[in-house]
């Protein structure tokens, strides 16, 4: 079951562009074109541990925003979730954890 969660509607962007890379001081940046840019002052930094990318997110707009889209969810929306999320995990074997446990 594939789970579809409403959230607000997002500007399109462009999804690919070449910029620059230059030297700041001690650090390595990239100047950023329009249509790439983020709001405010802070971003979140990794590294895809596949394909060695460094990826750039958007900080998240914090747990109010997260509330709000919550509240205005269906719930049935959320049906399915965490079977969708461990459909290829492997079962975890049953375990007897007071197997040898004598008083």
């Amino acid at each position: 079951m594939r789970t579809n969660i409403k959230l607000p509607a997002k500007k399109a962007h462009p999804t690919s562009k070449t910029t620059s890379v230059f030297m700041s001081g001690n650090s390595q940046a990239v100047r950023l074109p329009e249509g790439f840019r983020f709001e405010g002052k802070r971003v979140f930094i990794r590294r895809d541990q596949e394909s060695g990318d460094v990826i750039l997110s958007s900080k998240p707009r914090g747990w109010d925003h997260f509330l709000n889209v919550a509240a205005n969810t269906d719930p049935a929306e959320f049906e399915g979730f965490l079977e969708d999320l461990n459909r290829d995990k492997e079962p975890v074997p049953e375990k007897d954890h007071f197997a040898g446990w004598e008083e």
